[in-house]
Formats: structure tokens, C-alpha cells, sequence
């Protein structure tokens, strides 16, 4: 993935285990929508525009992208959303996003990936090593509980401190 469009809960995650720095760092250009950043509390707002006005993440104005996307995508979705996968399709990018709604719904047009693929990806570019990746999922999983269990597990496990 070179392309991506990031929703909220990555930005989130990251935050919370005090890597979002990280994010920015990978081989992949990140794209949001203003609906996402509505969707974060001030402080985890002002975060993520740090990198924007680094020119390290774009930002759409997702309410005029909505607008052509809202009769034909499901009810179950959020504005923002709808947005990220209508500002992906227009890229032609993929998706960052732990929301499995959002995940099951597109993931057969579009190359999704979640919170434990933006860890591993850490990893895999050299940015953080195996024990730092440990920790961080071991700190996230007492964090979100909606991780999946069994995928935690074996990353753990892959990385599995000495």
C-alpha cells in the first residue's frame, strides 16, 4: 500500500501508545477527512494536524465528498465513514481503520488494513524494533478491548521479547 486513507481510530490507537509519530514515518502517503478529525477529542486533533502542517498528511474536506457518496453506501456506516471510502476510491488508495463495519463493508473493493498491520508495518520498515512492538500491542490491548485476541496473540508472539 502506498495510498491510504486514514480513519479515526488508527489516529487514536496511536496516540494512546505514543506512537503516532510513526505513522508518518512509513513508505505510504496518508490521506484523512475533516469528518475523521471531528471524530477526536481537541487534544488528539491538534496531534494529527502537527502532521499536516508538516505536509505529511492531507486532509479533504470530506462534507462536499459525502454528499456524492451518502444514497449508496450502508446506514450502519458513519459520516466519516462514508467519507474515507470515498475520498479512497477517488485516490485510488486503501484504508487504515479498526472499525469493523467499515472493514466488512469495503474490504472487497478496497485494500483495508488495521491497527496490528500499522504496528507490524513498524517493524517491517525498521522503524521500532520487535520489543518496542511488543510492548506498544502489549499496552494497546489493555487499552482496546476490541482487538482481535488470537491476531494480538501471534504478533506477540512473532515478537516475542527475550
Amino acid at each position: 500500500m502506498k495510498l491510504a486513507v486514514t480513519d479515526a481510530n488508527i489516529f487514536i490507537d496511536l496516540i494512546r501508545i505514543d506512537c503516532l509519530h510513526y505513522l508518518f514515518e512509513l513508505k505510504i502517503e496518508l490521506h484523512t477527512t475533516t469528518e475523521v478529525l471531528n471524530e477526536l477529542h481537541s487534544y488528539q486533533e491538534e496531534e494529527v494536524r502537527k502532521y499536516h502542517a508538516k505536509e505529511l498528511l492531507i486532509i479533504a474536506h470530506g462534507a462536499a465528498l459525502e454528499k456524492s457518496l451518502s444514497r449508496n453506501i450502508s446506514k450502519k456506516l458513519a459520516e466519516a465513514d462514508k467519507s474515507v471510502i470515498y475520498y479512497a476510491k477517488h485516490l485510488g488508495a486503501g484504508i487504515l481503520t479498526g472499525d469493523y463495519n467499515l472493514k466488512k463493508f469495503i474490504e472487497k473493493e478496497i485494500e483495508v488494513h488495521g491497527i496490528l498491520w500499522v504496528v507490524d508495518q513498524f517493524v517491517e520498515q525498521k522503524l521500532i524494533s520487535e520489543n518496542h512492538a511488543h510492548l506498544s500491542l502489549s499496552s494497546l490491548m489493555k487499552l482496546n478491548k476490541r482487538l482481535p485476541k488470537k491476531e494480538c496473540e501471534k504478533l506477540l508472539k512473532k515478537w516475542k521479547v527475550p
